[in-house]
């Protein structure tokens, strides 16, 4: 210890000294200056991103996808909704983990813009037609909802196909995650269109919107999925220290859709926006999950 607090002041000493006669040297004429370093704006790794328009506005959708050939069978692919927050993080994960969990497609879907939420877009994009007395007075960006119909039509219309004209895919490694009003949309396709995506992921799901009106689309779900024989399956992820009524919410829907196959995760000491980066993680083993 008496060894290293020695070294320290001295090669402050020594560091010191020299940038005082480099400076001198360079006041005097004597002494040549680096040029600064080169600035350029940085980017994710091999990622791309194209914008499509709708008469809903115009749609970011981001995709990074793993190099070299594909497999036989296609690459798997995860859908993000809320892409612009979500989809670095994302992309990271996987790269990461790909040794482990093996390679995927990561699609996010999002808006020209540079921060990471879009709110009226979203709220809009996102929600049944809603009565004004379903939407709590503290979300003051709620000026329109009721688009969720069009958003799943530009998902599955435009830009599913876009992906699939550019990639070779896996059509039954297809996984679908949102977060928030997202985690609803999720569970709202899911329980009008299984057919789209072979798992879904619900983060933090807003069930409450629209006075529940989700659980009547569940019930009619639930009361067909036997006889057209889907094989969906449903994680649901929340923050352990999330408003009690989202987490028990969560824990309500995860039992009513027995016998269907469904994965159930709180993240301990987390709330309802700082718990994803590990909703993400547990999303992308539940996708690559071969099973």
């Amino acid at each position: 210890m008496t060894l290293s607090g020695l070294l320290v002041p001295v090669a402050s000493v020594l560091l010191t000294a020299a940038a005082t006669q480099a400076a001198s040297a360079a006041a005097a004429g004597g002494g040549e200056t680096s040029p600064p370093p080169a600035e350029a704006a940085a980017a994710i790794s091999g990622a791309r991103q194209f914008d499509i328009t709708s008469e809903n506005g115009a749609y970011r959708v981001f995709v990074s996808a793993p190099a070299g050939p594909a497999p036989a069978t296609g690459y798997p692919v995860i859908y993000l909704l809320d892409g612009n927050s979500v989809f670095g993080s994302m992309v990271d994960a996987a790269r990461l983990q790909a040794g482990r969990i093996g390679p995927a497609i990561i699609v996010a879907v999002g808006y020209p813009i540079d921060t990471p939420f879009d709110g009226p877009r979203r709220f809009f994009d996102m929600t049944p037609k809603t009565n004004p007395k379903f939407v709590p007075a503290k979300m003051k960006s709620v000026q329109r909802t009721g688009g969720r119909d069009a958003f799943l039509a530009l998902l599955l219309d435009r830009v599913k196909p876009l992906v699939e004209s550019r990639y070779k895919v896996d059509p039954e490694r297809q996984t679908l995650f949102g977060h928030s009003l997202g985690g609803q949309f999720v569970l709202h396709v899911l329980f009008n269109r299984p057919d789209a995506f072979r798992k879904y992921v619900a983060g933090s799901p807003s069930i409450w919107w629209n006075d529940r009106s989700l659980l009547a689309e569940r019930d009619r779900y639930l009361a067909e999925r036997q006889k057209r024989g889907d094989n969906n399956e449903l994680m649901v992820v929340v923050g352990a220290e999330e408003l009690g009524y989202i987490v028990q919410d969560a824990r309500e829907m995860v039992k009513s859709v027995a016998p269907m196959r469904v994965y159930y995760k709180e993240i301990e000491g987390q709330e309802h926006v700082s718990m994803l980066p590990a909703a993400l993680n547990a999303a992308l083993g539940f996708a690559l999950d071969p099973r």
